[in-house]
């Protein structure tokens, strides 16, 4: 199928930006999941040819109901950031995604204090228990030396207790109509999400677009250029607006590729 794009999308910054890790190039083509469905995507010019996922899937994952040069406007206008406006200028194209939050939880929780490459290879076994990403009840029935033999390490125990959870009824997005600070709040209450993956969690699959994710990276770039070291969140949301995560994502991304 093909869907023409109305708004800027480059594939190759979006899907290899740290977001989302399920996600493979073969020759032209992107190979990965939305929503737990094998897809197969490739751009031609403001032509986007997709297999699998469908349409309104397709415009919800890349978030193509906002408006990026809308945004781009929006932080820049509050801002006056230079940096950031040659970045938007170089990276145009790069989006936040909308994943699906339980695979968005679980990649980010076996994604700490691990290379890109081991994350990847950690959600392949994920993919392998089954067809599509494992739901929180078919985790659940694993243990804790089920998920250490797949190389999780010490994130088994924290992937273990929080599947029980959630396979219990803890219902991911409803915390997506929260306030931020009790969205957070409630997210950390899970096994191994601290401020970093809550916040992941919520930039990437919740639609808490000031959400400011800091990680070594960004702790660096912020100390580099904004002379911040302590309330990052409060001073980028004070910054750059309602989109705060958007300026997080860009400054990531050229910190890191």
């Amino acid at each position: 199928m093909i869907l023409k794009l109305k708004e800027p999308l480059n594939l190759d910054f979006t899907l290899n930006s740290g977001q989302v890790f399920n996600w493979k190039k073969n020759n032209d083509f992107w190979e990965g999941f939305v929503n737990g469905k094998k897809t197969k995507l490739k751009k031609k010019g403001a032509n986007l040819f997709f297999k699998g996922a469908s349409k309104s899937e397709i415009l919800s994952f890349f978030k193509l109901d906002e408006s990026l040069d809308e945004i781009y406007q929006s932080i820049l206008s509050k801002s006056g950031d230079l940096l950031l406006e040659s970045l938007f200028k170089k990276y145009r194209g790069l989006r936040i995604l909308r994943q699906e939050p339980w695979e968005c939880l679980i990649s980010f929780i076996i994604s700490q204090n691990s290379s890109i490459k081991t994350i990847r290879k950690r959600i392949e076994t994920l993919y392998s228990l089954n067809d599509g990403f494992p739901s929180a009840e078919t985790l659940s029935k694993l243990s804790e030396s089920d998920f250490r033999k797949m190389g999780f390490g010490y994130r088994s125990k924290y992937v273990k207790e929080t599947s029980e959870i959630v396979a219990s009824g803890f219902d991911l997005r409803k915390i997506k109509g929260r306030k931020f600070d009790s969205a957070l709040e409630e997210l950390k209450s899970l096994p191994g999400v601290g401020d970093k993956v809550g916040k992941c969690v919520m930039l990437f699959s919740l639609d808490f677009n000031e959400a400011f994710p800091v990680d070594v990276h960004i702790e660096n770039v912020m100390k580099k250029f904004y002379h911040r070291e302590r309330n990052i969140q409060e001073f980028a949301v004070k910054r750059f607006g309602a989109y705060a995560g958007y300026a997080q994502q860009y400054l990531f991304f050229s910190d890191v590729f």
